[in-house]
Parts: C-alpha cells; structure tokens; sequence
C-alpha cells in the first residue's frame, strides 16, 4: 500500500528531521526570550521553504512511480534538475501550506517549551543550561510533528496517486484496508467500497482518514464485473467485509455509522489540506517536475479554484454579492444587493438548477435561514457564503442537488428548533460576560448549521479557514 511503503515513510522521516532541525536552529544557543521570533524567522527562511518544497517534490514522484508500477505504466523519468532549479521561485501552493502549517506547529511548540521552563524555574538561565531540558521537553512534544508531517505528506501522496489513476483512464477504484485487531472504524466501514475514479465522493474519503491512516485506493480491473451494492452511493454500511470483500454477518449500528462518517467530516475539516490547494498546484508542479502526462490536463483552472479566486474580491465588499457558476466555472449570473440580502427574479433562480453559487456576508456570518431554503427550493448543488474569517459550504452529502422536500420535511423545523436553543445559550452566556454580544452574532448561524447538519445525514456542512 501507498502509505504503508518504505519511500513515503522515508519522506515522512524527512520532513519530521527537517521540522526538528529547523525548531533546535532558532532554539540552540539563544536565550528563552527570543524563542518566538527566533523561531519564527527559521521557518519562514528561504532554507525552509527550499527543502520543505524539495520533500514535496519527491512525494509527487514517489507516488506516480508507485502508482505506474501497479499498473505497468512504462515511463521516461522524471528530471529533478528541474525541480531544483524551479524551487527559487515563488513557492508553489502546497509548498505554501506546508510552510503556513509548520510555522503554526512550531509557534504552539515553543509556546509550551516556554511555559514549562518558566514553570520550572529555568526560563532566565543562560543558553546552554537550557538545551538539555529543552529536548527533553520536545521529546514530549514530538508527537505532534509526528502526527503533522504524516498526515501532510499521506495526503499530498493520495491526491497525487489519484490524480494518476485518473490520468491513466481508470474508472473505478476500491478502498482497500488491512483488516486486523488495529483497523479504526473508518477504514474498517469503507474497506470494500467502490468509487467513481472522477466521483467527489472519492475526493471526500480516501486516505487518510485519521491519524496514521495506511489504507489505499486499488483500482478496478475493467474486466472484473462490479456488484453495484458495493458502490459507495448503494452501499449498506452496517455490514463491513472481511480482508477480500466478503460480507460480514456482524452489523454496524446506525448510530456508530453515522459517527464513523463524522469522525471523517472532521479530521477532514481539521487536518486535510485544502481541495482547491491541491488542484491549483497540481498542474504547476507536473510540469515543473516534467511529469510525463499520459492524459491531457484539464485547460485552464478548477471550478473550486476559480470560485476560490471570486471570493477573495467578494469578500472585502460591505454589500452582498452573489455570481453563479456552472460545473466548468463558468459564470451565469452576477448580481449585487444590500448589506445583508441579493434579490433574483424568477427568471434568474430557474437558472440555479444543478449550479454552484457563492455570495459574500460583510457580517462575516454563516448562512441566514433564507439562504438554505433558496438553495433547496431552486436545486442548487453548492451554496457557499464568504466572509472575512470563514468561508462557509453547504451541500448534500450524496453530491446530488439540493431539494425542495429537504427544506420543507427535514431542515426547517430542525433549523427552528436549534435556532432557539443557540439563543437561549448565548443569551446565558452574554449574561454571565462569558460571550460578547459582537462573538454571538458573528457565531449564532454557524452553531445552529453545525447542530443541524449533524441532525440531518443528508446535509453536508463544512467551512474553510481564512487567511486573515
């Protein structure tokens, strides 16, 4: 399995040794004070951001050798001179979040190693009778990198072996887990499951899915007939497969299924990077590395890139704004409104069909009921609201298209019933000084979608950190 081979545990150990190195440089030989900033310019360096892209590189590489040796690809190789030569240049996106992730890491790290020399007693003493206790407090703290430089390097690795598969003409991959006594649940309720290679629910739920993930993504031979029930949109759940694929008789309770999923959400939303990251990347560093492309690439940017670059605008506006792009990207409607609505006609929301629209809130707030019951009642895919900290998503889980029965027999009176309950809440809090008036209103929305969301299976709620 991608995950679980020695090339990309080696690249994690890389990158582990790189994020060590880098926190002792601006930690050996200076006094706590200037820990922080110290630190701080060593993982902004150049150095960094030069070997930290280098790691990332060699994680692209890894896995399309992989990826064409399990399906007998023949290829010329890939020349590294380029990838080197390249890597004084602006910093591709990935390479961006990795530095943005570690520098985050390393701040939160020193922050603790602080803390504990000043409740030690020690924080004022001279340089070189800290290190040794400074180790010793990172060795308790290294599980963190550890956990970090995994995850990050599992997921540029699967994204990549998944863009390769689908390079490569294949239609349909099968989520494989090694089955034993430590199999979590998520890769225990998805060993089996067969996805459409070009399917975002493939996107969604290949590895990793939690910490220290090693399942993979096989794929399909176009020979072998595949049983539709094991298709994740048919799939029954509540009964898991053994090692090669047979059902099992135990079933799965509902309400663990439905956690298991959760679980997923949110070490998703946590911890994977970006989708539209990934994809903007993709394409640069392919030729950057002069990856020999056995499909042509996709012309021009993403659909969630393009959205993506709309919403930086919108979202330094303090009226609303709303633009409506089809599958493509392409744009079909712009329409502009007051501090806190857009107005559409008739005409316009018979547009919103199967569509993907996004709109900016000046308040910075998550959806307004009104938005969600438009999107179901005109059957859009994808309603987004950006703002200035967070830009929100809402979708039905299955990839369908919103429904009008969605609004009218699930999330109205759901939405009504935890609406209420958030604002007796913050208004419990407000009171107590636990919550100011300015953090109520700018949560409110966002509380009550998450309460429902977990309510309602269909719902998909997510949200993207901002850079602010």
């Amino acid at each position: 399995m991608l995950l679980d081979s020695s090339e990309i545990r080696k690249l994690e150990t890389s990158f582990l040794l790189l994020f060590e190195k880098t926190l002792f440089k601006g930690i050996k030989g200076r006094p706590a004070h200037s820990y922080l900033r110290s630190v701080k310019t060593q993982f902004k360096s150049k150095t960094f951001q030069v070997q930290i892209d280098r790691i990332i590189n060699d994680v692209y590489l890894r896995s399309i050798d992989y990826t064409d040796k399990r399906l007998g690809i023949k290829k010329k190789k890939a020349s590294k001179s380029a990838s080197f030569s390249a890597a004084a240049a602006k910093p591709l996106p990935i390479t961006e979040e990795a530095v943005r992730q570690a520098s985050s890491l390393s701040k939160e790290v020193t922050e603790s190693v602080i803390r504990i020399l000043k409740d030690d007693g020690l924080y004022l003493e001279h340089p070189n009778k800290l290190e040794k206790r400074v180790r010793d407090i990172w060795g308790n703290q290294k599980h963190k990198a550890i956990r970090f430089t995994r995850t990050f390097t599992a997921d540029v690795a699967t994204n990549t072996e998944l863009w390769r598969y689908q390079d490569s003409g294949i239609d349909d991959l099968q989520f494989y887990a090694k089955i034993d006594d430590k199999t979590s649940p998520q890769c225990r309720m998805l060993h089996g499951t067969i996805f459409r290679a070009d399917s975002p629910e493939v996107r969604r739920y290949r590895p990793p899915l939690h910490f220290h993930c090693r399942s993979d993504l096989i794929p399909v031979p176009v020979t072998r007939k595949v049983d539709p029930k094991m298709r994740f949109e048919n799939r029954n759940f509540s009964r898991s497969m053994d090692q090669k694929f047979n059902p099992l008789d135990d079933r799965v309770d509902k309400d663990l299924i439905d956690k298991t999923f959760e679980d997923i959400d949110t070490f998703n939303e946590k911890y994977r990077i970006d989708q539209f990251i990934l994809d903007e990347d993709l394409e640069a560093r392919l030729q950057k590395l002069n990856v020999q492309v056995l499909t042509e690439l996709p012309s021009g940017k993403s659909r969630e890139s393009i959205i993506r670059d709309y919403e930086v605008d919108i979202k330094k506006r303090k009226t609303e704004k709303a633009i409506l792009f089809d599958e493509k990207g392409n744009i079909l409607l712009e329409k502009t409104g007051g501090v806190d609505y857009v107005s559409f006609t008739d005409e316009e929301v018979k547009l919103f069909e199967g569509t993907f629209m996004t709109h900016n809130h000046p308040r910075s707030s998550s959806f307004s009921m009104q938005d969600i019951s438009l999107a179901c009642r005109s059957k859009l895919k994808e309603i987004r609201a950006a703002g200035k900290f967070r830009t929100y998503i809402m979708k039905a889980k299955n990839g369908e298209n919103l429904y009008p029965d969605l609004w009218y027999k699930k999330i109205s009176d759901v939405y009504e019933y935890h609406n209420s309950e958030v604002r007796r809440e913050f208004l419990r809090k407000i009171d107590n000084g636990e919550l100011s008036i300015e953090d109520a209103e700018l949560l409110h929305s966002h509380e009550v979608w998450t309460r429902a969301a977990k309510d309602i299976s269909d719902l998909d709620y997510s949200y993207i950190e901002e850079k602010t």
